[in-house]
């Protein structure tokens, strides 16, 4: 039941992602639950961040559901080395960040056969694929996007104006 609640703290924190910027459907109802809403547990999650808000938003959505479920995040300072250590011992360890182990290089591949194959598991069709990407592994999703990063360049238009300039309409 606590790796059901791990992959639904999961999706919540992809419906963060995935909703940023985006009105609410009218007319749509919510998720109903899909396990006994008493259920009690903690849900342990290790990152190296120290400031996660995207998960607090998702514990808190979460919570709505399942008010006896409580999500700690434990932020590991030497992130490889304790993830792996907890790993040994058994402590709590249910859902973990990814980003930098997302390569192929072969130092990482312990991380990766620690995590869940959730293929054919959650339904992922409103998630763009291009987030999805970076959790594939062999054709299985191993990961879940918790942000996506995309970049951007203001102009200021007084400034250019002063010195004759237009804005730039390519970036060549």
């Amino acid at each position: 039941m606590k790796r059901v609640l791990a992959l639904v703290m999961g999706m919540v924190m992809l419906a963060v992602l995935c909703a940023c910027g985006k009105e609410p459907e009218k007319g749509k109802a919510g998720a109903e639950p899909a396990l006994d809403p008493n259920y009690s547990t903690t849900i342990y999650v290790c990152g190296s961040w120290g400031n996660f808000e995207a998960l607090d938003t998702a514990a808190q959505l979460l919570r709505k559901q399942y008010p006896n479920v409580e999500v700690t995040y434990n932020q590991l300072s030497a992130y490889g080395t304790d993830l792996m250590n907890r790993f040994a011992t058994g402590e709590g360890v249910d859902i973990y960040m990814a980003d930098w182990l997302l390569s192929n290089d072969e130092r990482y591949q312990h991380y990766w056969s620690r995590a869940e194959d959730l293929t054919g598991q959650l339904d992922f069709s409103a998630v763009p694929a291009e987030y999805l990407e970076t959790g594939l592994r062999e054709g299985h999703q191993f990961a879940l996007p918790i942000y996506a990063n995309y970049g951007g360049l203001m102009v200021n238009e007084d400034l250019l104006k002063t010195y004759g300039l237009s804005v730039p309409t390519t970036f060549a």
